[in-house]
């Protein structure tokens, strides 16, 4: 099954892509406990709309669509934003919160991760969960973050080398993926002891792009990581946008014209659209599972880039989304969800991080009918079925797969697919 003739067809004006937009963004806006995060989602409902209405009057070629990420006469064919489980998602939060450790720590496989602490704590500010517990993990999640930020971004020259195949820095250098998130944490929690950190983290962000003269020209670092090259990139321009950065500034443009070079096309269908880690270590070829891992486009990959796309005001009809919608219709399985590459089985974590892009576009996961329910089974259904809703230690927390236990970072992607917030998890 494909997207890509229902997208390339006439479907909304550009006027109700218009209003769609705004209300799509502006809603999920208000219910936000950062001010300032409901003010960026409001801009870029605005700006979103801007070019969906200048979609309608001028469609220019899709071949320019690469540099500019110019929209084309391909149209969404989506139409309001899906309700979410409150039951889930407070039960995931809760499970989230009872992770953190005394010190605003949480661990993984026995040890704390800055990490998996970070993205714990953006997936607990999405949740809008309000209850003693939940906030309480928010403070001290941050106040941990603050005192030992360095700590996280400042990466050594071996632990890049264990992630990028070239260009491998020989000294400390920041990983601006993990300024990103510092960044996003705290845009979303709006905590005083982070607040007053992101100046810090936009300066040492900016500092790490490449100038149009380097290896991998605007990406962000001085070398691309070969498993998560978009992720960080994607990261980047989203907290970026939500931080306040104008979409029209030039460090994000630049940007993504990267990002969007690492899609890929001219292949099969089971391949086209979809974007590499990094289209240079992971070329375009395809993959089956034999073949192993990290190599061609991956679900993850697309929909973080899904993600920047979105925040960046850029429509679901313009060729570069459309084409990734169309990817990613081509890889869902039975009932309704992603594996990590074509083939794989439905695990939790790509079916989350798919389900926050399409909902960043506009898609409905809700609905047991549609372009995206297969075998009238919605994506967050199937979301669902790997949460442990028993009584225990266990119960609000999401699991990888069929037979693994639960675990925070397949908690805090299902927490952040669920509460419906356009922020990478």
């Amino acid at each position: 099954m494909t997207l890509a003739p229902c997208l390339a067809s006439t479907g909304f004006s550009g006027l109700s892509l218009l209003l769609l937009s705004l209300v799509l963004i502006a809603g999920g806006a208000l219910a936000l406990r950062s001010a300032k995060l409901r003010a960026s989602l409001m801009s870029i409902a605005l700006v979103g709309g801007l070019l969906t209405l200048g979609a309608a009057t001028a469609r220019p070629a899709a071949a320019a669509c690469s540099a500019s990420l110019l929209p084309t006469a391909a149209t969404s064919t989506t139409t309001t934003a899906p309700p979410v489980s409150s039951a889930a998602l407070s039960a995931g939060a809760a499970y989230l919160a009872n992770e953190v450790n005394a010190d605003g720590s949480v661990d993984s496989s026995g040890v704390a991760s800055y990490g998996v602490t970070v993205q714990t704590l953006i997936a607990l500010a999405a949740s809008n969960d309000t209850s003693s517990p939940v906030e309480a993990a928010i403070s001290r999640s941050a106040s941990y973050l603050a005192a030992n930020w360095n700590n996280y971004a400042l990466l050594s020259p071996s632990t890049w080398a264990g992630l990028c195949v070239t260009d491998v820095p020989s000294v400390n250098s920041y990983s601006a993926m993990n300024l990103g998130y510092l960044l996003l944490a705290a845009v979303t929690t709006n905590n005083p002891a982070l607040n007053a950190l992101k100046t810090t983290f936009v300066a040492d962000i900016e500092a790490t792009q490449q100038t149009s003269s380097g290896s991998n020209p605007y990406y962000f670092g001085a070398c691309v990581n070969q498993y998560a090259g978009v992720q960080s990139q994607s990261v980047v321009v989203d907290a970026l946008r939500l931080n306040g950065m104008p979409a029209s500034n030039s460090i994000l443009t630049n940007a993504v014209t990267w990002l969007v070079a690492q899609q890929c096309s001219g292949v099969d269908a089971g391949v086209n659209g979809g974007f590499s880690s990094d289209i240079i270590d992971n070329p375009c070829t395809g993959v089956t599972p034999s073949t192993g891992n990290y190599v061609g486009p991956d679900t993850n990959s697309t929909g973080y880039a899904l993600l920047a796309l979105a925040a960046m005001g850029e429509p679901s009809s313009s060729a570069v989304p459309a084409a990734a919608l169309g990817y990613l219709q081509n890889n869902e399985t039975s009932p309704s969800g992603w594996g990590y590459y074509n083939g794989n089985a439905v695990d939790s974590n790509s079916t989350g991080v798919v389900i926050s892009g399409l909902l960043a576009m506009g898609q409905r996961m809700s609905a047991s009918t549609g372009i995206w329910a297969v075998g009238g089974v919605s994506p967050l259904a199937t979301l669902a079925t790997f949460q442990v809703i028993d009584a225990g230690a266990n119960s609000g927390g999401f699991f990888y797969q069929a037979g693994s236990l639960p675990d925070p970072i397949s908690t805090y992607v299902a927490v952040v697919a669920l509460s419906g917030q356009a922020v990478p998890s």
